[in-house]
């Protein structure tokens, strides 16, 4: 069996990953030497247009697709009211415990 001590370092163990892998994902996101990535232009593609020229040639012709016919709604499953109570209990623990440590 598990002492509580052991259960404490555990979770502290666990914690402390979960901060540092956080951490370390914002920190290369907001480095100053993260850049980002440069578009490249083949030699053999055309030049990008002209933003001042305007092609009065008139645009082609779209085909129109036939619209999807309407889907039929699943039915709706419900979540009981147990689930809900818990569900609410839980979040209720939850933002106690992060409004505890903060």
């Amino acid at each position: 069996m598990l002492t509580m001590k052991s259960k404490k370092i555990m979770s502290l163990a666990l914690c402390t990953l979960l901060g540092i892998s956080l951490l370390s994902g914002a920190a290369a996101e907001a480095s100053p030497h993260h850049k980002p990535p440069q578009i490249q232009y083949r030699d053999d593609a055309p030049p990008p247009p002209d933003p001042d020229h305007r092609d009065e040639t008139p645009p082609p012709e779209r085909h129109h697709k036939k619209p999807n016919p309407p889907r039929e709604e699943a039915p709706s499953e419900s979540h009981s009211e147990g689930e809900v109570i818990t569900a609410g209990v839980v979040g209720a623990v939850l933002g106690a415990v992060i409004a505890k440590n903060t």
